[in-house]
């Protein structure tokens, strides 16, 4: 228990250093997005003209001034004001509101009870309310708010974050703050709080308001859980290039030690993109078997003290067509996905790559993670795919007898015309090497080729005759008992009748003028059968998984065409 101690005093160090330098307030920036500025709080065209709503409106004469009360809305280009009253001089171009006061400009909102706006310059000033800068996530609670020009505001006695929701988890005061969008702000008084307790306090302090790309601190991330002690992490963002960029997070665990992630982006195409996450940790927290909470995470014991999580998924196109698809994901130990699930303060942290790839990770509880490289190239009637994968068993078994394909191909050809005969050729086939490291290890093999010969019988039906053969083969080494070969063939035969019925629609819906729907009913025989019934026991997988089949299938198969046109052309 003695590191404590010494341990919280290098937190406020960096704590004071971080408000010292930059506050750390720097919305995370998009990679490889560029935010385009646009013109903020008022619209720049002075002869644009204004559109007023309210329950009732009048015109005073003498002063020149518009009345509107009740539900008033003033809208003009990319600005909406709302209010219960306001008055609106054109000749000055000065509108002043109150009562539930909300202006809407682009990225940001000002609300309060009371505000007054120059339509004319694109300046304003509201009392008793907020204003959100959505470009940079910034929440100010304010007893002025003052607009000075496009971009720069200027904030009395306010409240500010970027954590959403009505409790913060931190917030920093200031008696004055101004703030350029794109630039920097400045901040008087300055008191951090952490769940609205005063822990820091600087006298001046300026921290980044950028909303492009730009090398520097990110915002600071706090908390604190039992498991984890104080929570504090600061993130470091570094544009290496157009296309590239990396973050740095310094992580401190005030019951567990130094945490250093990484995550690496990249993007040169639309289908070309990705990510690598890793974090690392010297964790001072050994595994309690007798502790019911660390027995909870899992049934077995954990000596390392050195503990990891690398992940990555990349999508990259190649030369000759060929796209490449890897998944990474190897952990330290099978308790470090149960105890970090989340980022500092409960947060996600990191980017879903899940969501940005369409490519699920395996569950935390999973007693394997999965790790795999696919390389494919497509064509017009065939399909032709590379691929590698590994599974890691956390936990590190004495003996591992996980099955590993780490070499595998698969060619697939679509029913194609053979020459210039009524016959149609289609191939599946697949190759795979299975290591272990203990156990069983070599190759499995399947051919099946088929041949299609569709005619009509008169005008509305259409019959097919197909047959197929099956070709299954692996061929395995055994420690104790050497080589192993088997195989198994299957024939295959089958007769197709169907039709179709077609009708088309008129239509008027998200530009579709017409809507085909067809509909295709089929009756289907098939027969299967092995060369031999002698039963092989698999090494690896069933040799012939489906066995003999002799069956009538129905079907009823519907399709939906929709012709859209665009500027007059389909």
């Amino acid at each position: 228990m003695g590191h404590k101690g010494t341990f919280m005093k290098p937190i406020f160090v960096v704590l004071l250093a971080v408000l010292l330098m930059l506050m750390g307030l720097e919305s995370g920036a998009a990679w490889a997005e560029e935010i385009l500025s646009k013109e903020r709080l008022l619209g720049p065209d002075n002869n644009v003209p204004l559109e007023i709503k309210a329950q009732r409106l009048s015109y005073r004469g003498k002063e020149g001034l518009y009345v509107a009360e009740g539900d008033v809305v003033i809208r003009r280009n990319e600005y909406t004001l709302s209010a219960q009253k306001a008055t609106y001089n054109p000749r000055t171009g000065v509108a002043k509101a109150s009562g539930e006061v909300r202006f809407e400009s682009g990225r940001d909102i000002l609300t309060g009870e009371r505000g007054t706006f120059n339509l004319k310059d694109h300046t304003g000033r509201i009392e008793e309310g907020t204003l959100f800068l959505k470009e940079n996530h910034f929440y100010f609670k304010a007893d002025v708010a003052e607009k000075l020009d496009d971009g720069s505001y200027m904030i009395e006695s306010c409240v500010f974050t970027t954590c959403n929701g009505e409790n913060p988890v931190w917030t920093i005061t200031g008696k004055h703050v101004k703030v350029s969008v794109g630039g920097y702000g400045e901040v008087n008084d300055a008191a951090f709080r952490v769940y609205d307790m005063p822990l820091l306090y600087v006298p001046y302090a300026v921290f980044p308001a950028k909303t492009k790309r730009q090398t520097g601190f990110l915002r600071p991330g706090f908390g604190y859980s039992g498991r984890n002690g104080l929570d504090f992490e600061l993130p470091f963002f570094w544009v290496i290039s157009d296309k590239v960029d990396a973050t740095f997070y310094q992580r401190l665990l005030s019951r567990r030690g130094y945490m250093q992630g990484l995550e690496l982006r990249y993007v040169t195409a639309e289908q070309s993109k990705g990510i690598v996450l890793f974090d690392i940790l010297s964790d001072s927290h050994d595994k309690d078997m007798g502790d019911p909470d660390d027995v909870e995470l899992s049934p077995f014991s954990r000596t390392n003290r050195t503990r990891y999580w690398f992940r990555s998924k990349v999508d990259q196109d190649l030369p000759y067509g060929i796209k490449a698809r890897l998944d990474a994901d190897f952990v330290s130990d099978q308790d470090y996905l149960l105890e970090f699930k989340k980022g500092v303060g409960g947060s996600q942290g990191r980017p879903r790559l899940e969501k940005e790839f369409g490519r699920p990770f395996e569950e935390r509880r999973s007693p394997t993670r999965r790790s795999a490289l696919r390389l494919s190239r497509d064509g017009e009637v065939y399909s032709l795919q590379a691929f590698s994968g590994y599974h890691q068993r956390p936990e590190d078994p004495a003996r591992d007898d996980t099955p590993q394909p780490l070499a595998g191909l698969q060619f697939s050809l679509m029913p194609t015309q053979v020459k210039s005969l009524p016959l149609f050729c289609s191939i599946d086939s697949d190759y795979q090497y299975i290591w272990r490291e203990d156990g069983r290890k070599g190759h499995h093999y399947a051919l099946s080729p088929e041949l299609r010969f569709p005619f009509w019988l008169g005008k509305y039906v259409e019959f097919e005759p197909s047959v197929r053969y099956t070709l299954t083969a692996q061929w395995f080494d055994d420690t104790l008992d050497g080589r192993h070969s088997q195989s198994r063939e299957a024939y295959e035969g089958g007769v197709r009748l169907s039709t179709n019925l077609e009708r088309i629609y008129g239509l008027n819906l998200w530009g579709a003028k017409q809507l085909k729907h067809r509909v295709r009913p089929a009756l289907r025989y098939r027969y299967r059968v092995h060369r031999d019934r002698d039963e092989l026991a698999p090494w690896f997988e069933p040799m012939d998984g489906e066995g003999k089949a002799n069956e009538l299938i129905f079907s009823l198969e519907n399709f939906f065409d929709a012709r859209i046109e665009r500027e007059g052309r389909p």
